[in-house]
């Protein structure tokens, strides 16, 4: 595994380990995850990611939260935010979801008020898909 510096700050690229491997392999997990720990942010480039391969990137780092009850994917691992009406059609940019999807574009930590909070996410869970 190779990490090239973003910036003079903090962040690296990860090279020459994927996602996939993350999630397939507790040695590439530890280097990872000390990689984590000492830069704060990492970049994957290239990676096809699937709903199935999020999953199982991010349940290496812990257990994962279903959805809770009212959000679009309720009950499953898969939040969906979108601001599309049933129809098809975007709805109106004063609509509880539109103003819902674009507040979780905004830098966010959640679970922080949990005995156990989540780890801050590496990847988000939630697909947008604004038109």
């Amino acid at each position: 595994m190779e990490l090239a510096p973003l910036g003079p700050e903090f962040g690296v690229e990860v090279r020459g380990i994927g996602l996939i491997d993350v999630a397939g392999s507790d040695r590439a997990y530890g280097s990872i995850r000390a990689a984590l720990e000492e830069h704060s942010v990492l970049l994957f480039r290239e990676q096809q990611v699937t709903d199935d391969v999020q999953a199982a990137f991010s349940r290496a780092f812990g257990p994962l939260e279903r959805v809770k009850i009212g959000s679009v994917g309720a009950g499953t691992f898969y939040s969906r935010l979108h601001n599309m009406a049933a129809d098809g059609a975007p709805v109106p940019e004063t609509h509880q979801q539109a103003l819902t999807a674009r507040a979780n574009q905004l830098w966010h930590t959640d679970s922080s008020f949990k005995p156990t909070p989540a780890l801050a996410s590496v990847l988000s869970a939630a697909h947008s898909s604004w038109h």
